[in-house]
């Protein structure tokens, strides 16, 4: 599992992309301009692209892990035979 906890401070919000003159060198900044990386890409348009979309990824993880919790909560209060299981399944999930 992911520790969430260890990305508090990050910028936030969405992040974009620059590409520079030279075509290989990316600059990532805030939307707001502030300045996060510059690296030179080459071929791995991915990882610019994975870094970019970092804040996004963080803020899904989160929510899913909420959704999960209130899930496996609604799921607790109830009285089928296969609450146990679906409630173990849930938390395996976010643990």
């Amino acid at each position: 599992m992911i520790d969430t906890d260890k990305y508090e401070g990050q910028a936030e919000g969405e992040w974009i992309i620059q590409v520079l003159d030279d075509g290989l060198t990316w600059n990532i900044q805030t939307k707001s301009g502030e300045q996060l990386a510059d690296m030179v890409i080459g071929k791995h348009h991915g990882n610019a692209k994975l870094m970019r979309d970092a804040p996004l990824l963080l803020e899904e993880v989160k929510r899913l892990r909420e959704g999960i919790k209130q899930l496996t909560a609604k799921v607790e209060s109830m009285s089928t035979g296969y609450r146990k299981l679906i409630v173990k399944a849930l938390k395996e999930l976010i643990e």
